[in-house]
């Protein structure tokens, strides 16, 4: 059956899904005494306190959300189904076993291939889960305290992070085999030839060990490509440490140079024309040492890495389709992030996998220049060194150097905007305090790009819509758990539909989230059980990231926080 078909007939049961509820609930308006005649919305809420209606509702809800609930577990199970046998296949066991072997091509294209065959599915079930509760949710609210005004007004969060929402839903439908598949042979040999890639991983020091498993894994990767398809640019892999770091931990610097990565070391001395610190001075020092060597040109690009971002044989075919084909409006690309290095099943690390299919969004909003953009990628990104110097990375004491790199970058050179083939492997945060001491890092960054005179208007404002969106998260799980336990209806005349497309759409970046990561992690053992850990784990990682804002709100940070990376 082709995906017409397929959407087709999924379509018909969510129809006959609609119409069942209908006479459902027309059926029990005439058993518990209430007449067709009740039709105008302006008595709705007068003839609750005179009727059985107000109990007609409750149960018109919670019938509604039995339906949701197994068709979510219907959906899920198929999933999970279609993913064991894909692991059954090829054998894999845990990630242990599998460990660098599994970031191929060919794990990344199905990967893909598979969350793109969604897309029709993905629309008829969100347009089915919205009617059905524009149907079964009334259209007035049914407020008679103070708690149920409170909890009314909860539930404009769910409007508030509409277009948020929205653009996660079109970065999906907006997917394409070119923009994504990475075939090998069509990568040019000689256009190649003439090309540099310099991976440029800095580093505080704390996390040496993953330093090093990283920086190889662009040396073993960028040499197996070589090897299998005959594929090669001049390629080096930098390492960028604190003068004091170093003189504190040479040996293993030493080690890891022998491996094959250049070790750069910012002097202590080193400053910057506007005193910028942190990571984006480490950054500006780099440059200029292109700069010094030549190396700011047209036909060099650089590779952002993180302690722990890992490459695999896909983000070294991914960068080498890139800059082979790119044309002269191709100045940059980001991709897409799986987090599977370190996964466990706790809260904080399971939770994580959301953000890999978030980075749809990311990559579709780079086509509007940044216009709707909320946040930009530091690491797996790719740009042309000449390009990066031209805007370079002295931005004074900022903590968000990577998105104002990029809110520059479109500012500047308004890019055409590509995606980078690829995944890139990182690690979630191990602890919750990690976590919301990450995120507090994000929003503080997010509130200083808010504030820069040098940013566009328009691109504030979206940073500005993007912190009140994400402190709309934990309101709007406090009203979706808080509206089961106590209906009070809806929140306007056509809200039951916006309701339906919310709670969809969460449920999907969470879904799609941990189907893109799937492929590189295992349930420990079999059966339903670990199953429902794992929804539970991921339950409450959400609600420990929307509490995250919060905590930043009440909370200062000690200058630039670098999580821990390493066991």
């Amino acid at each position: 059956m082709d995906l017409f078909s397929k959407a087709l007939a999924r379509g018909v049961v969510w129809f006959t899904l609609i119409i069942v509820v209908v006479l459902v609930q027309t059926n029990w308006s005439y058993f518990l005494g209430v007449g067709p005649e009740i039709t105008a919305k302006s008595d709705a809420v007068i003839h609750m306190l005179s009727s059985n209606q107000f109990f007609t509702s409750i149960l018109a809800i919670n019938f509604m959300l039995t339906l949701v609930a197994i068709g979510f577990y219907s959906i899920n199970n198929s999933l999970v189904r279609l993913q064991n046998n894909y692991l059954e296949i090829n054998g894999y066991t845990s990630y242990s076993e599998k460990s660098l072997n599994n970031f191929t091509y060919e794990n990344y294209n199905d990967a893909l291939i598979g969350l793109a065959s969604t897309r029709a599915k993905h629309v008829v079930d969100l347009l089915g889960i919205a009617a059905l509760t524009f149907i079964a949710i009334p259209a007035a609210p049914a407020i008679f305290s103070t708690y149920e005004l409170a909890l009314h007004g909860l539930k404009v969060s769910w409007v508030v992070s509409l277009p948020h929402l929205v653009l996660q839903n079109v970065g999906l439908l907006s997917m394409s085999k070119k923009d994504f598949n990475i075939t090998p042979s069509e990568i040019s040999k000689e256009n190649l030839a003439h090309k540099s890639v310099i991976f440029v991983l800095l580093t505080s020091g704390k996390n040496i060990d993953t330093v090093k498993q990283s920086a190889n894994s662009v040396l073993n990767w960028t040499q197996l490509v070589k090897n299998m398809y005959g594929l090669a640019c001049h390629i080096e892999q930098w390492v960028v440490c604190e003068e004091k770091d170093y003189l504190h931990q040479t040996d293993r610097y030493r080690q890891i140079e022998s491996q094959g990565s250049r070790i750069i070391v910012v002097p202590a001395n080193y400053s910057t024309s506007n005193n910028t610190p942190y990571k984006a001075r480490a950054l500006q020092y780099t440059l200029e040492l292109m700069k010094n060597e030549g190396l700011v040109e047209s036909s060099t690009w650089i590779y952002h890495q993180d302690d722990e971002t890992m490459v695999g044989e896909d983000t070294v075919l991914g960068v080498m389709d890139y800059v082979s084909a790119a044309q002269p409006d191709n100045l940059y690309a980001v991709g897409i992030i799986l987090y599977p290095n370190s996964w466990k099943g706790t809260p904080v690390r399971a939770q994580e996998c959301s953000r890999s299919y978030d980075d749809l969004r990311l990559i579709y909003t780079t086509k509007t220049r940044g216009l709707l953009a909320f946040g930009h990628h530091g690491s797996h990104l790719l740009v042309r060194s000449d390009v990066e110097y031209g805007i370079g990375w002295d931005f004074g004491n900022i903590k968000a150097e990577d998105w104002i790199f990029g809110l520059m970058l479109w500012q500047k050179y308004r890019p055409n905007g590509s995606v980078l083939k690829g995944f890139a492997y990182e690690k979630p945060p191990f602890t919750a305090s990690d976590l919301l001491k990450q995120r507090r890092r994000w929003l503080v960054g997010a509130g200083q790009v808010v504030f820069r005179k040098d940013i566009k208007l328009r691109y504030r404002l979206a940073a500005l819509y993007g912190i009140i969106s994400w402190l709309s998260a934990l309101p709007s799980l406090l009203a979706f758990t808080l509206s089961i336990a106590h209906p009070t209806g809806g929140l306007f005349q056509w809200s039951g539909f916006i309701t339906g497309f919310t709670w969809f759409s969460m449920y999907k970046y969470v879904s799609n989230g941990y189907s893109l990561n799937r492929r590189y992690i295992e349930l420990e053992g079999g059966g339903v059980g670990p199953r429902l850990h794992l929804a539970a784990s991921i339950a409450v990682g959400m609600f420990l990231d929307s509490l995250s804002t919060w905590y930043a709100l009440f909370s200062r940070s000690k200058g630039f926080e670098v999580i821990k990376k390493e066991e």
